[in-house]
C-alpha cells in the first residue's frame, strides 16, 4: 500500500516541497477531532476553527489536503487503524470526481 505521501506526489501533483505542510494540516485536524464532540468533528469545524487563527490561502491548503487524505482513505486501501479521523467522502471512489480545485501550494 503506497503512503499518503505517495499518494500527494502521484495523483495530488502537489509539489514536494509543500508535502510536509499538507501534512501537518491532516495531523492538525486529527488532534483537533479527539478534542470535540462527534457532532463538532467536522472538516467545516476545522476550517472555521482555522479561518480565525490563519490567512485565506492556508485555510485553502487545508481544505485540499483533507480532501485528498479522505480520498486517500476511501480509495487507497488505508487500512481501518489508518482511518483515525471521521471525515466523510461522498460519491464514487474515482480520481475524476475531486473537486478541481488549484492547489494553494
Amino acid at each position: 500500500m503506497r503512503s499518503y505521501m505517495d499518494f500527494l506526489r502521484e495523483k495530488g501533483k502537489i509539489d514536494e516541497r509543500h508535502i510536509p505542510y499538507y501534512q501537518h494540516w491532516v495531523q492538525m485536524y486529527e488532534n483537533f477531532s479527539k478534542r470535540q464532540t462527534m457532532e463538532e468533528r467536522t472538516v467545516k469545524s476545522f476550517l472555521t476553527f482555522l479561518s480565525n487563527r490563519y490567512e485565506d490561502w492556508k485555510i485553502q491548503q487545508a481544505r485540499r489536503a483533507l480532501q485528498l487524505y479522505s480520498y486517500y482513505q476511501a480509495c487507497c486501501g488505508a487500512s481501518k487503524t489508518d482511518r483515525r479521523t471521521s471525515m466523510t467522502v461522498r460519491g464514487v471512489c474515482d480520481w475524476d470526481t475531486l473537486e478541481e480545485t488549484p492547489s494553494p501550494g
